[in-house]
C-alpha cells in the first residue's frame, strides 16, 4: 500500500544518487582490497621500481584511499568523498568458506595498518638493496616486531579473484624471516669494530693523517652497513686535502698575487666541506635516506675538525675571500655606474698631444659570479636544520646596489687596496680598466691646473682653454676640480676679460673726451663728479657681477659705513636695469681652490694695464663721493634748520 503511494512521487534524482554512491563504494572496496594485497609484496628494488616512499605506487594509492574515506575536515579544508565518508565498514557483506555470511573486515583502521605495513616493506627492501646506515637498519628491525596484523582477504569479490592468500601479514612474515635475520646480523655484529674507531677518532693521531685514515676507511668500507664514523673519516680526509691545497696557495701568495677565482674555489670547497657536501661523501651516501640528526652530527664534527686541522688556512681563506669579493663588488658597482652615466657609449676624443687614449677601453667582460652555494643532497626529503640554513645565509655574498656617483677617491682607494699586501687575489682586467680611468682623470685634472696657473696665457686664452677642456672631462667621474668649479672659473675669466675689454674701450673714450673730439652727447660730463658717474656707468654690469672682488679693504674687516655705502650704490645700479646680473661668489671661488694669486693678483692686473685696480678705485671713489654727499646733505639740513 505504501509503495503504491510512492509511485506517485518522482524518486529518480534520489535513486540515481544512491546508485552512484553504491557504484563508487563497490569500486572503492575493490581498490582497497587490491592495495592491501599488494602492500606486502616484495617487488621493490627491481629495475624501474623505486624504493622511495614518495614514489611507491601502492603507498600512494593507500594514502589516497585513506583521504577519500576521511570523515573529518582536514586542516586545508578538504573532506572525504561523500560516497564513502558515512560508510562503516567500508566493504559489503561477504561469505565465509563455510558459507556463513560475515561482516566485512574492511575498515579505516585496516587501511591505516596497510599504510604502516607498506611503509615498512619499502624501507625493508631499501635496507636489503642499499648499503644503509646502521641506525636505519636497526629502525627497520625494531618496527618489524610491531607490524599490525592485516585481516584475511575475501575469497572472491566483484568478479576479481583474490583467493589463495589467507593473511597478507602471515605471508609477509614468512617471506622476510630469513632476510630479517641477515639484517640483524649486519646491524649488530660489527658494533665492536665501529665502536673501536669511534673511541679512537677524537684523540688518535693516526686518524689525523691520510695514511691512517685510508687504512681505517679500507676496513670500514668492507662492512655491510654504513657507519657515521666512516662518513666522518671521509670528510676529515677531504678537509686535510683542502688544508694542504690552501697552505700551498698561502705560500704562493707571499710571492705574487693569485687569481680571485682560485681563492673563490677554495672558499667554495671549504663551505661544502663544512656543510657536509663533499664529493667523497656524496658518492658514499648517494642512495641512502636523509637523516637530519646525522647531518647535524657530521656538520658539528667537521666544524670542530676545522679548528684543529686548519688553524691558519681556514681564517686566511675566509678573510681573503671576503676582501676579494668586496673588492670585486665595489669595482663592478663602479663599472655599472659608469655604464649608466654613458661612460662607454659616447667617449670624448682626447685632445691631441695632451691626453692618453687608454681610458677609451671597453668595460671588463667578466662580471662577478657569486660562488656556487652548497647544493642539497638529492636524498634530502626535508629542509636542513635551522643552524645549517643560517650558515648558508651567512655565506651568501651581500648584494650591493650601484653607487649614484663615482669619485676619483673611491677608484684610487680600490687600486691602493689591490696593490697592497693584505689582498692576496688579483683582478688584472678590472685593475687595468680602473687604473686607465684614474690616469686619464689625473691627466685631465693636471691639464686644468696647468691652464689656470699658466702665466704665459692671457685671461681670454685661459677661459677659452677651460671651455675647450671642459668637454674632455671623463664622464661619470667626480674629481677635483669639479664640473661646477670649472664653470665658476670660466665665469671669473669671462668677468675679468670683459672688465679688461671695457677698460680699454673706456680709456679710448676718455682720451677722445679730453681731446674734445667726442660729441656733446657723451656719457662724460664737465665736472669731476659727472666724469666719475660716466666712468662707472660703463662698468656698471661688471661692477655688479664682481662686486665681492672690488671691496676697497681686502685684508681687514670692512667698516660698517663703507659696507652701507657700497650696498646703497649697488641698489642704485639695480634700479637702472642691472637686476639680471648674477653676482660671482668670492667664497665659492676660494673654496674651489681657484688660483687667485696668478689670476686676480697685482702682477696679473698690472700685466693687463690694471683694469681691476682701476675698477676698485672707481668703486672707492663712488663710495667717497656718496659719503661726501651725505655730509653735504647733513650740513645743508643743519644750516637750513
Amino acid at each position: 500500500e505504501n509503495m503504491g503511494h510512492l509511485r506517485l512521487i518522482d524518486l529518480s534524482p534520489w535513486t540515481s544518487k544512491l546508485e552512484n554512491k553504491l557504484r563508487r563504494a563497490r569500486h572503492f572496496e575493490v581498490e582497497a582490497w587490491s592495495a592491501i594485497k599488494a602492500c606486502t609484496q616484495l617487488d621493490g628494488g627491481k629495475p624501474g621500481i623505486s624504493t622511495n616512499p614518495c614514489q611507491d605506487q601502492c603507498l600512494l594509492l593507500l594514502r589516497r584511499l585513506k583521504k577519500e574515506a576521511a570523515t573529518i575536515v582536514h586542516g586545508d579544508g578538504a573532506t572525504g568523498n561523500r560516497s564513502i565518508t558515512n560508510l562503516n565498514p567500508l566493504g559489503s557483506q561477504s561469505i565465509s568458506p563455510q558459507g556463513v555470511p560475515t561482516r566485512s573486515s574492511l575498515t579505516r583502521a585496516v587501511i591505516d595498518d596497510a599504510i604502516v605495513t607498506r611503509a615498512w616493506v619499502v624501507d625493508f627492501i631499501h635496507a636489503k638493496t642499499v648499503r644503509e646506515r646502521a641506525s636505519f637498519v636497526e629502525d627497520v628491525i625494531r618496527r618489524y616486531v610491531t607490524l599490525p596484523q592485516l585481516p584475511a582477504l575475501p575469497i572472491a569479490f566483484a568478479g576479481i579473484e583474490l583467493h589463495g592468500v589467507v593473511s597478507p601479514s602471515s605471508v609477509l612474515a614468512q617471506n622476510t624471516k630469513d632476510s630479517i635475520t641477515i639484517l640483524s646480523a649486519n646491524a649488530y655484529s660489527y658494533n665492536h669494530i665501529i665502536g673501536n674507531f669511534a673511541s679512537r677518532l677524537p684523540n688518535d693521531f693516526s686518524l689525523r693523517n691520510k695514511s691512517g685514515i685510508s687504512v681505517a676507511l679500507g676496513e670500514l668500507k668492507k662492512l655491510p652497513i654504513l657507519s657515521v664514523i666512516e662518513e666522518k673519516l671521509i670528510i676529515r680526509e677531504e678537509l686535510i686535502d683542502w688544508n694542504d691545497e690552501a697552505l700551498q696557495m698561502i705560500g704562493v701568495s707571499a710571492t705574487y698575487k693569485c687569481p680571485f677565482s682560485s681563492i673563490e674555489s677554495l672558499h667554495t670547497k671549504l663551505m661544502n666541506i663544512l656543510h657536509g657536501k663533499t664529493e667523497g661523501r656524496e658518492q658514499n651516501i648517494q642512495n641512502i635516506r636523509y637523516n637530519e640528526a646525522i647531518e647535524k652530527e657530521v656538520i658539528s664534527f667537521v666544524a670542530e675538525d676545522e679548528e684543529t686541522i686548519c688553524p691558519i688556512s681556514g681564517p686566511w681563506v675566509r678573510s681573503q675571500y671576503k676582501m676579494g669579493n668586496d673588492w670585486k663588488i665595489n669595482s663592478s658597482s663602479i663599472i655599472e655606474c659608469l655604464l649608466c652615466c654613458g661612460f662607454f657609449s659616447k667617449p670624448s676624443p682626447a685632445i691631441a698631444g695632451e691626453f692618453s687614449t687608454s681610458v677609451l677601453v671597453d668595460p671588463p667582460l667578466q662580471q662577478r659570479r657569486p660562488p656556487t652555494p652548497p647544493t642539497k643532497h638529492k636524498y634530502e626529503e626535508h629542509s636542513l636544520c635551522q643552524t645549517h640554513q643560517q650558515m648558508q645565509q651567512q655565506q651568501q655574498p651581500r648584494q650591493q646596489s650601484a653607487p649614484t656617483k663615482v669619485t676619483l677617491e673611491s677608484i684610487s682607494k680600490l687600486l691602493e687596496i689591490h696593490d697592497g699586501s693584505e689582498l692576496a687575489s688579483s683582478y688584472p682586467e678590472e685593475y687595468k680598466f680602473l687604473n686607465n680611468i684614474k690616469q686619464n682623470a689625473l691627466e685631465w685634472s693636471s691639464r686644468v691646473k696647468q691652464i689656470v696657473s699658466s702665466e704665459s696665457l692671457s685671461i681670454a686664452e685661459r677661459g677659452d682653454k677651460l671651455v675647450e677642456i671642459l668637454a674632455q672631462k671623463p664622464v661619470g667621474v667626480e674629481m677635483q676640480p669639479t664640473l661646477d668649479d670649472i664653470k665658476l672659473w670660466c665665469r671669473v675669466y669671462s668677468w675679468l676679460n670683459n672688465l679688461n675689454q671695457g677698460m680699454d674701450s673706456l680709456m679710448d673714450q676718455l682720451a677722445m673726451w679730453k681731446d674734445g673730439s667726442m660729441s656733446s652727447a657723451s656719457c662724460f660730463g664737465n665736472s669731476e663728479r659727472e666724469v666719475l658717474v660716466g666712468l662707472t656707468s660703463v662698468h656698471m654690469a661688471s661692477i655688479v657681477e664682481g662686486q665681492e672682488f672690488l671691496t676697497p679693504v681686502s685684508k681687514n674687516n670692512i667698516p660698517r659705513i663703507v659696507s652701507e655705502l657700497k650696498d646703497e650704490i649697488l641698489r642704485d645700479f639695480d634700479t637702472i636695469g642691472k637686476k639680471d646680473v648674477q653676482v660671482i661668489s668670492k667664497k665659492d671661488v676660494l673654496e674651489s681652490k681657484f688660483p687667485m694669486g696668478v689670476t686676480i693678483g697685482s702682477d696679473e692686473d698690472r700685466r693687463m694695464e690694471a683694469p681691476l685696480f682701476i675698477c676698485q678705485c672707481l668703486v672707492w671713489r663712488l663710495i667717497c663721493d656718496r659719503f661726501m654727499s651725505r655730509i653735504e646733505q647733513y650740513l645743508a639740513t643743519k644750516n637750513g634748520g
